[in-house]
């Protein structure tokens, strides 16, 4: 899982347009279930409107709080975690994570039309450069799961 593998590394979060998905109403998945373990997460949902197409959101030192098992229908809560990850100065965990959401296209040729990649290639680079991510001048190592996860059919 990219909570496990990506210590040090900038985390993606492949989001819904609505930051979090499904995670309150339905839906476990990469984000959702990611959002379940790491609580705080929640709290961006409440200021974070949906992700315009020129968009990503960066999400410093969330904690995670619930170690699990399984995926989507095989989701269950194992136990209680202890982040040992490292704080920074500020007393947050060093966890970077970027949310960035990519679009539903119907038929395999649809995202190769030229508007449509420079898009998610926006995105990708938006994430990817942040200056919080950046600040010592090298960019993050990045973390990922499969893109879209199985949500796109």
């Amino acid at each position: 899982t990219i909570e496990d593998s990506g210590h040090g590394m900038l985390q993606v979060d492949f989001a819904n347009k609505y930051i979090g998905g499904g995670v309150l109403t339905q839906g476990c998945v990469q984000e959702e279930i990611r959002f379940l373990i790491s609580l705080e997460l929640l709290v961006s949902r409440l200021f974070t409107e949906e992700l315009d197409d020129n968009e990503c959101l960066l999400i410093t030192g969330a904690e995670q709080y619930s170690a699990y098992r399984g995926y989507a229908a095989t989701f269950e809560w194992a136990g209680d975690y202890i982040d040992s990850t490292v704080r920074d100065e500020w007393s947050r965990r060093e966890i970077q994570l970027v949310a960035i959401d990519a679009l539903v296209f119907s038929g395999k040729t649809a995202q190769f039309k030229p508007g449509l990649m420079c898009r998610e290639l926006n995105k990708a680079y938006c994430g990817f450069m942040s200056d919080e991510c950046t600040h010592c001048g090298q960019l993050s190592a990045v973390a990922t799961g499969n893109w879209g996860c199985g949500a796109f059919g």
